[in-house]
């Protein structure tokens, strides 16, 4: 049976050679558009591939493509006046809980906390007074600890009639040893205090403190003046630790 599309060679295979008819055929497809027509095809799919590759989103101009976009699509949020921000909800509602607190607990606090620091506190602080709160506090904490031995004082005078107070638990100790150190300005007021190595100056936070330690940070906060009642020498102070029924 003959197939409906069959094949009739054109050219005589008995008088041409495979290179001749190959350049004919060649030919013919030249002048007929093929070539043309598969290099228009070639080059379509060049210039496709080509733009795929220039606007994936990883690409500089796909970045470039994806930024406008979301400029045009996404909503300015400083326009949007109803909503307001995240970080100014919280830190009014933590005003609003702080002065909640002040009024309903805080002033009763801090006038409590106020009067026991004044009650502390005699009208006039000695430094025969200061012995004795740390000379208590040795004995009520230190469970027997040194007691009928010597505290150690060293009263340093330095210029413009500044002092520095050195009280340790422990007879003749440096002064660098020693836990209390106060600071007198010439009128005999406190202006610093290091308690076992804590400048209460410079520090923002320190304690908790008891006994001669609170007593002490009282008469800080207060900035008491520090009579030396006994004189400028040590010696003539009472230093022995007693133990105390109270």
């Amino acid at each position: 049976m003959t197939e409906a599309n069959e094949f009739t060679p054109i050219i005589d295979p008995s008088s041409a050679t495979v290179q001749t008819m190959f350049g004919s055929v060649l030919q013919q497809k030249i002048q007929s558009g093929a070539l043309e027509q598969a290099l228009g095809k070639y080059a379509d799919k060049l210039i496709d591939d080509c733009a795929r590759d220039v606007l994936r989103e990883y690409g500089d101009v796909g970045k470039a493509v994806k930024e406008a976009l979301t400029k045009a699509i996404m909503p300015n949020i400083d326009d949007l006046s109803d909503f307001p921000s995240y970080h100014d909800f919280v830190t009014k509602r933590l005003r609003m809980a702080a002065t909640e607190f002040y009024d309903q607990r805080l002033a009763e606090v801090l006038d409590k906390e106020i009067q026991e620091i004044m009650s502390e506190l005699p009208e006039e602080i000695t430094l025969s007074w200061v012995l004795d709160a740390v000379r208590k506090s040795i004995t009520q904490y230190g469970e027997g600890d040194h007691v009928d031995e010597e505290m150690t004082l060293i009263i340093e005078e330095s210029s413009y009639g500044y002092r520095h107070i050195y009280i340790g638990k422990e007879a003749d100790m440096d002064k660098y040893r020693c836990e209390y150190q106060l600071d007198l300005d010439k009128e005999g007021c406190i202006y610093s205090m290091k308690i076992d190595e804590d400048n209460v100056k410079s520090k923002k936070c320190v304690g908790p403190f008891y006994g001669a330690e609170r007593k002490l940070m009282a008469a800080y906060a207060m900035k008491s003046k520090v009579n030396l009642d006994q004189g400028e020498h040590q010696h003539n102070y009472d230093l022995i630790i007693e133990s105390y029924d109270d």
